[in-house]
């Protein structure tokens, strides 16, 4: 019977059901390259330089995506994590992510996944850190300057 159920299942929910699993995971983020892009649209939108977007200013965005108006404003809901009717840098990032992951057949989660927004910090600080020259290149270097 079980067998049935999974053979009758469509491409469609298939794919969702591997990337919902990839989300769980944390795989499936966007790149970096990605986070730059959402950076750049989001310093486009953010004509009056005060760090945020309103609904008005991020609207041609988020209409583009050609979503329905009711996805998008549960977008909208789950990405403004500091519920102001605003986003910042980091939750216009969440917002486009989330606009990512349904136009690729993913449900919209009824909460925002706690990750989510952990790992889209962690990818924007990248951007903005400067490059560590020692990271990938050999052992922790001691308070003294010494390798080991």
């Amino acid at each position: 019977q079980a067998a049935s159920v999974a053979s009758s299942a469509s491409p469609v929910s298939s794919v969702a059901a591997a990337q919902h699993h990839d989300q769980e995971e944390g795989e499936g983020l966007p790149t970096l390259d990605q986070l730059r892009a959402y950076c750049m649209r989001f310093q486009g939108l953010d004509t009056d330089r005060d760090g945020f977007v309103s609904g008005q200013e991020a609207r041609p965005v988020l209409t583009a995506s050609g979503l329905a108006t009711g996805e998008l404003r549960r977008i909208w809901e789950l990405a403004d994590v500091t519920v102001d009717g605003r986003l910042d840098q980091h939750e216009f990032a969440i917002a486009l992510f989330l606009i990512d992951l349904r136009t690729t057949g993913a449900t919209l989660p009824a909460s925002l996944p706690s990750w989510i927004p952990l790992k889209i910090a962690n990818g924007l600080q990248r951007l903005t850190s400067p490059p560590q020259n020692n990271a990938a290149t050999g052992p922790p270097q001691s308070a003294s300057g010494e390798g080991h």
